[in-house]
């Protein structure tokens, strides 16, 4: 069972016909990875640009993290926040069109790569 931990939701507004580019892409590497099924939530419940201790929900995030074996964190902040609260993950880079790491096009082949090791690993 896998959990994708976004930092907080998406200001752009979902759209049916174009989806999110950044849950977009998070679908193409978890399909390139054999995930047909996944679950998500983010740390912060509003739309923030930077989270605040108080905007997080210890007790709501420890519990969602529970069940899952492995747990996907999306970007620095995310990651950060897991590594303090000693919660194993897959620091994964956030998946936005404006993360510049994309620019170049072997960088997501590795991102692939890592996620693959991360869920496969037993």
């Amino acid at each position: 069972m896998i959990l994708v931990v976004g930092h907080s939701p998406s200001s752009k507004e979902y759209c049916p016909k174009k989806g999110n580019p950044s849950i977009n892409r998070l679908n193409r590497w978890l399909d390139a990875c054999g995930v047909d099924i996944y679950s998500f939530t983010n740390l912060c419940a509003h739309h923030s640009e930077s989270i605040k201790a108080a905007d997080i929900d210890e007790t709501l995030i420890k519990e969602c993290v529970k069940p899952y074996n492995k747990v996907i964190a999306l970007g620095n902040e995310v990651a950060h926040y897991f590594k303090k609260k000693s919660i194993d993950c897959f620091h994964a880079p956030h998946p936005s069109p404006r993360n510049r790491k994309f620019n170049d096009k072997s960088y997501e082949s590795t991102v692939i790569n890592g996620l693959q090791k991360y869920i496969h690993m037993i």
